[in-house]
């Protein structure tokens, strides 16, 4: 059990931290929709939960997804801090490396460009998403 500590106490603060900004997020979006939106639907006599589920959320998912992507990249890079409680991840491989000879720059850049493809590949994932979601404008 002591050996699997770092990286409950990691998992759980990423995990908590990740999550308060992504439902601050949410609440910003479903705040963000007009609330026309909402009073159209009550004339149409939906009830709160139709009114969430086919009006209010599938515009807040639109305004929501860009600023997730930029979290789920944040998650992604904060994994690194995960060192100070020795939690084996990229960053602690490429310590290690270089604690037994291998040349530190070269790692170092080696570590960045891997870092960029993880950011390259997330971001392109979720701008896919996010595209698909979009409004088509007039």
């Amino acid at each position: 059990f002591t050996t699997a500590a770092p990286y409950i106490s990691i998992t759980v603060a990423l995990g908590l931290y990740t999550a308060s900004h992504i439902a601050e997020i949410i609440r910003g979006s479903i705040l963000a929709v007009p609330m026309g939106q909402s009073e159209a639907s009550n004339a149409l006599a939906l009830s709160g939960f139709q009114r969430y589920r086919f009006v209010v959320l599938p515009q807040a998912l639109r305004i929501a997804i860009p600023p997730i992507i930029n979290q789920f990249l944040n998650l992604t890079k904060n994994t690194s801090l995960g060192i100070a409680v020795a939690y084996a991840e990229i960053t602690a491989l490429t310590k290690t490396s270089i604690g037994n000879g291998r040349p530190g720059p070269q790692s170092i850049v080696i570590l960045m460009i891997v870092y960029l493809m993880f950011s390259f590949s997330i971001s392109g994932v979720l701008n896919v998403v996010n595209r698909r979601f979009q409004t088509v404008g007039r």
